[in-house]
């Protein structure tokens, strides 16, 4: 069983913006996710799709600064925020937990959502209608199309 509605509002509220995400970082992470955001060039065709749909949908992205799939994913869903107004937020400084048998991540300093989410890998990006159920996923990257922009499309079935 997912996330309640009261979870999801709950990890919304605690969400942070990319961009509020990269100035928490250090600068031994940070540089690589801003030189992704500086040089990715987007697909403007879903861009445009998308900017009709962003007032519908919201996404809720989980990473961590060391997380190598998370510095190509997460600068993209901050640029298809900032053009099309599409909600993101994230929940980072994710630390794994490797004396742990029972648990991935150690919580904290990891936020408590990711036990409630039950994340298993990064980036673990969650699509959500507005009335909170969920689109779809992307889990360490876009699986179904060749981008970020374009998978968030495949999820609400606008291919």
């Amino acid at each position: 069983m997912g996330p309640s509605n009261a979870d999801i509002d709950a990890a919304r509220q605690n969400a942070i913006t990319v961009e509020q995400y990269f100035d928490s970082m250090s600068k031994l992470y940070r540089w690589k996710f801003l030189e992704r955001s500086e040089a990715y060039q987007l697909n403007m065709e879903a861009i445009e799709r998308l900017k009709e749909l962003s007032g519908e949908y919201f996404v809720l992205a989980f990473s961590a600064q060391w997380c190598e799939e998370c510095s190509k994913c997460i600068p993209v869903l901050g640029l298809v925020s900032d053009t099309t107004g599409l909600e993101v937020g994230v929940l980072g400084k994710i630390k794994t937990d490797p004396l742990s048998r029972t648990s991935r991540w150690r919580v904290p300093p990891s936020p408590p959502e990711v036990l409630t989410f039950g994340v298993e890998k990064l980036p673990w990006i969650v699509l959500y209608d507005g009335q909170g159920k969920e689109a779809g996923k992307i889990i360490e990257g876009p699986e179904h199309t060749d981008s970020i922009e374009e998978e968030l499309l495949f999820l609400v079935g606008e291919r």
